[in-house]
């Protein structure tokens, strides 16, 4: 007969990929790490040092270490220093993670706006310290939508392919138990089970075999289903090898008996 999926179904199909759940976190995180970043991202100073911008000297006032800016291993120094343009005394700061050995009282080269001389920075550092970590949060924003997109998308292939397939019962044939040697370092013996079961599509039978080293389902439920193509009868699969709780829910949809 043909498989019949609910809704809830339908959901434990598209979200079934563990990796869903993963990247659904790192997509928050990233979003709200970004947040966080761009309340320290001087985006008026990078625009407007970008353009019209004449250096003049200045005088080092102060000297700080700060923490590390998020993941970033290196600590960043800062620098609070005084320039005068146009006889108007101005105050502001710079970020550095080189090794600088300015210190207070040591004259600097810096450059400013010449249109808004209180942006500036001292050359060759920043004015936002964070700017990496939110560009690279950004990516981390894309990339996990990326991968998002196609979890999902095949998740709502594999529904669309399950729905139009049918089930049908399959009796174990026989099983034996059998034990492997897991290297020859550790000489650990593991046990494993290879299992035969058998089903017919249209008075037509098919056999599966399979080997596996956790067979309790298979073993102990009497009831066992196959899940097959009805345009290419090769193309089949058992029902609990799609995971043991999706199984469960399309044996609850339609009916099935469950042990």
């Amino acid at each position: 007969m043909q498989i019949k999926l609910s809704k809830s179904t339908k959901r434990h199909i598209v979200f079934r990929n563990k990796y869903i759940y993963l990247t659904i976190f790192i997509l928050l995180f990233s979003i709200y790490k970004t947040f966080v970043a761009y309340q320290d991202v001087d985006f008026k100073a990078g625009y407007y040092l970008d353009e019209n911008s004449k250096r003049t000297k200045a005088e080092v006032l102060e000297t700080y270490l700060t923490d590390n800016i998020f993941f970033l291993q290196s600590d960043y120094t800062k620098y609070e220093y005084y320039y005068n343009v146009n006889g108007k005394d101005y105050v502001w700061t710079s970020f550095t993670t080189m090794f600088r050995r300015q210190k207070k009282g040591d004259e600097i080269l810096i450059e400013y706006n010449s249109d808004y001389p209180e942006i500036s920075r001292i050359v060759g550092m920043t004015n936002s310290p964070s700017k990496v970590v939110f560009v690279g949060f950004i990516f981390m924003i894309f990339l996990s939508i990326l991968l998002f997109y196609y979890q999902i998308k095949d998740g709502i292939a594999d529904y669309h392919k399950y729905k139009k397939w049918h089930i049908t019962k399959a009796t174990l044939v026989k099983y034996k138990k059998e034990k492997i040697l897991s290297s020859e370092e550790n000489e650990k013996l593991y046990e494993y089970y290879e299992m035969t079961f058998s089903f017919k599509i249209e008075d037509e039978k098919y056999i599966i075999e399979m080997m596996k080293y956790f067979a309790g389902n298979y073993l102990s439920d009497l009831n066992q289903y196959v899940i097959y193509n009805p345009e290419n009868h090769k193309e089949h699969m058992m029902l609990d090898d799609i995971g043991r709780v999706l199984s469960f829910h399309i044996k609850e949809d339609n009916g099935l008996e469950m042990y």
